[in-house]
């Protein structure tokens, strides 16, 4: 009998450890929050739970994953000891550049694992330039927090201003929208911002912090208009003078009034360019009057950024009297920044261009005595021409120095012909009285045409050289003309291009 106890017994034994085995699963733990360290922005994650209620366990193993939310691969990534303990920062994480997703699982003093709980998915921030209607803000956009089963109550906005270390509550926005507009935002500043989501249950979660310089395009510092001048008939040359470092202009105005206080109306849109100095030549009816000018810069939605000071073309008037003046009216250059150095008035007298006067004196007039002009010795058409050249000082802050052309006026002189009444080839006096011509001031040489005939019609001279006249003789070269009555006739042409005639006679004696 004792034999087959001894027998039995160890069978008994076997059979109670072998049922004593610990197979139970633990309790799935709750996951209820992953959040982004917002603090700094090294993308650390830090996971909450709920303790398991299996009063055997003794930790947790932390799963990440390591593919697409659409294909996840959740891998075992650390581990933390204590049934109680209800925290875990993962050091490795890389939130600061992508959404992180996790799951935990308890185990028990037997090794028995838990099922996976459900997963969740960090927020990730991110900040960019938006620009609406031409006003400059900050668009923060993030993912969806994924994890809570009720989904997320509402999103709180919060933000730091050029790390001054207080991060403030800027905005509130519904679960159903994942950005936030912050247009409070100044040029040259930071600005750091991380979202905080809210679960009907309680819950909240942190995502990454993200930072935004703001970096608004830079409006025009200025715009100068440097000339407005007459460099051919009726075309005034602007010159303008642009900030190329500014980002924000789409293009420039070019307006022009007919006076200084009056409306300006769009001539011209010159389209933005890296070139600091812009030309525009406008056509205008008369450069006899006089026109004010400005330049604007606008942005694409055509809002006015900046506008330049105003500039007006010269305009120069004549007036001649019968004593060979000429009266000369003008107005100063208006308006360089660097004020005026000086002026030249030029006059323009068969093509040939000369300073008369040079002044660094404010005046606005002037007359021109033509009298003492050689006459004897060049032929003037009668048409004596004038303009005013402007020359800025050196005063301008950009470092410009330009000159502006007035308009040219022209007076007329009328045409004046004198002719003798008699001559003597045979003169004692020599040649000032042995050539018979007339007299001749402001005719044009062009179709010009002298003759003379005797008292039968004959023609005994002619020429189209207003310098030669008749030396007296006949056909015969050697042969001095008869004393007589003689008639003459002339054709000549004025400045105005008008054809005149005379006629007459004179007399002819030994």
């Amino acid at each position: 009998m004792l034999k087959r106890v001894l027998i039995i017994l160890p069978f008994v034994f076997l059979t109670f450890r072998l049922f004593s085995q610990d197979i139970w699963k633990p309790d799935v733990p709750f996951l209820d929050s992953v959040s982004v360290d917002f603090t700094n922005l090294n993308g650390n994650v830090i996971l909450g739970w709920e303790p398991s209620d299996s009063l055997d366990v003794m930790g947790y193993y932390i799963y990440k994953n390591t593919n697409t939310v659409a294909s996840p691969n959740w891998t075992k990534i650390d581990s933390v000891l204590g049934r109680l303990t209800t925290t875990y920062t993962d050091f490795n994480a890389d939130a600061e550049f992508h959404s992180e997703g996790y799951r935990i699982a308890a185990f028990d003093s037997s090794r028995n694992l838990s099922a996976l709980s459900d997963y969740h998915y960090t927020m990730y921030a991110f900040p960019y330039s938006d620009t609406v209607d031409c006003q400059f803000r900050i668009k923060l956009a993030w993912n969806t927090y994924i994890g809570w089963t009720n989904g997320v109550a509402h999103y709180d906005i919060y933000r730091e201003e050029n790390s001054s270390g207080n991060r403030l509550y800027v905005g509130t926005v519904s679960s159903a929208q994942n950005y936030f507009i912050d247009t409070n935002v100044v040029d040259n500043s930071s600005y750091c911002y991380y979202i905080r989501a809210y679960g009907y249950n309680g819950f909240t979660s942190s995502s990454n912090q993200t930072c935004r310089v703001v970096d608004i395009p830079n409006n025009p510092q200025f715009i100068v208009a440097l000339n407005a001048s007459v460099e051919s008939e009726n075309h005034i040359t602007l010159k303008f003078l642009v900030d190329t470092s500014a980002q924000n202009v789409h293009d420039y105005g070019v307006f022009r009034s007919d006076s200084l206080n009056g409306t300006y109306c769009l001539i011209k849109t010159i389209s933005f360019s890296s070139t600091p100095e812009q030309s525009f030549i406008d056509e205008v009816p008369s450069d006899k009057e006089k026109y004010y000018y400005k330049i604007a810069a606008f942005n694409n939605c055509g809002q006015q950024l900046l506008e330049s000071n105003v500039v007006s073309n010269i305009v120069i008037t004549a007036f001649n009297n019968d004593d060979l003046q000429h009266e000369l009216y003008w107005e100063d250059f208006y308006q360089w920044l660097g004020g005026i150095k000086n002026f030249e008035l030029h006059r323009v007298v068969e093509d040939v261009d000369e300073v008369i006067f040079n002044s660094t004196f404010g005046m606005n007039n002037y007359v021109d005595d033509i009298s003492d002009l050689p006459f004897n010795d060049h032929f003037y058409s009668g048409k004596f021409c004038y303009y005013i050249r402007y020359f800025e000082d050196n005063n301008n802050p950009y470092g410009y120095q330009d000159s502006s052309r007035s308009n040219m006026v022209c007076t007329q002189e009328f045409s004046r012909v004198f002719f003798p009444t008699a001559f003597s080839p045979l003169s004692p006096d020599g040649d000032v009285n042995r050539i018979f011509k007339p007299s001749l001031l402001f005719i044009s040489t062009d179709n010009y045409h002298f003759a003379i005939f005797d008292r039968w019609g004959e023609k005994v001279f002619e020429t189209s050289d207003p310098s030669k006249g008749w030396d007296g003789k006949s056909k015969c070269s050697s042969c001095v003309a008869q004393s007589g009555k003689y008639v003459y006739l002339v054709t000549y042409t004025d400045a105005n291009g008008d054809i005149h005639k005379h006629s007459g006679s004179f007399i002819i004696f030994q």
